[in-house]
């Protein structure tokens, strides 16, 4: 959903080939950058911040980043993937867009 959100209006408005592929890896990280997070505040984050019943993955035996890897692991993965993503923006045409920078820091560092 993420990916297609974000390459939908490049693609509409026939922007060039460099400028979709760039997005896509963008939308790419940023999808697996969520999902990290999102399985790290289901292991550890505290109900009443996040709104939502926790521990449902491992209560359920379902594999998720945390589960295959463990929290330690996942952390450095998500703060692999967010280097990733800050240098993406950084070296291309991206950089442009301070809202872009925003959304990846909220993703990494959100609690909710």
């Amino acid at each position: 959903l993420l990916r297609f959100s974000c390459l939908a209006p490049a693609i509409a408005s026939k922007a060039d080939a460099l400028l979709i592929k760039t997005i896509e890896a963008f939308a790419k990280n940023i999808g697996i950058l969520f999902q990290i997070t999102d399985d790290l505040l289901d292991a550890e984050g505290d109900e009443k911040i996040v709104g939502k019943t926790l521990q449902k993955d491992k209560k359920s035996n379902k594999s998720n980043f945390v589960t295959l890897y463990g929290v330690k692991k996942a952390r450095l993965m998500a703060q692999k993937i967010y280097s990733e993503t800050t240098a993406l923006i950084d070296d291309t045409i991206l950089k442009k867009s301070e809202l872009l920078k925003q959304l990846t820091d909220f993703i990494l560092t959100r609690n909710h």
